[in-house]
């Protein structure tokens, strides 16, 4: 069922089998769960981040019937891009974030809820079911903008425990097989 909590943020659409927003969070499940297991299979190198960690991109390819490194699955199609994952990955640490419980909050099988927008952008807001963490569709100019500012705002939180900027846990796009792009953080 839907969890409700007393802040209006818990509010919203369970995305559901039928929904508009389907394919969409089962997309970024899928893909978020492939990603953040490959980063942690990579996670073996020794040393600090270098600058090309900070600009990686990683694609993997989700055909429908599944393939030898992706799962079959009911959705159309898509490709998905994981945009700096190291890095990433050491940011979530950096906020005491569990990799188990992310993955299991997104990738688990609670559904997520799409939330209304609440200004012009058109983003659209997926909450998991626990409330723990916001999933924010962005547009490209944002996603250049994040990944042009990956590099101060990596070094920034990692040298100040206390920022008060948001904390990003991850930057990936979704290409469906209908050539529609779908950037989220």
């Amino acid at each position: 069922g839907v969890q409700t909590c007393a802040l209006p943020i818990c509010e919203g659409f369970t995305v559901f089998k039928g929904h508009p927003s389907y394919s969409i969070a089962q997309n970024l499940k899928l893909g978020i769960a492939y990603a953040t297991g490959r980063a942690g299979a990579r996670t073996t190198r020794q040393g600090p981040l270098q600058a090309k960690d900070l600009k990686a991109v990683y694609t993997q390819h989700f055909p429908r019937e599944g393939s030898a490194t992706t799962p079959a699955h009911s959705t159309s199609a898509f490709q998905f891009k994981d945009h700096a994952p190291l890095a990433f990955r050491h940011l979530r640490e950096h906020f005491g974030i569990d990799e188990q419980e992310y993955v299991v909050a997104i990738c688990g099988e609670g559904s997520l809820r799409e939330l209304g927008t609440p200004g012009k952008s058109g983003a659209v807001f997926y909450l998991t079911e626990d409330a723990r963490f916001i999933i924010k569709t962005v547009s490209k100019k944002e996603s250049k903008f994040l990944r042009r500012m990956l590099p101060n705002y990596y070094a920034h939180v990692l040298s100040c425990d206390q920022t008060l900027l948001p904390h990003f846990y991850g930057l990936v796009r979704i290409t469906t097989a209908l050539g529609r792009n779908i950037s989220s953080s």
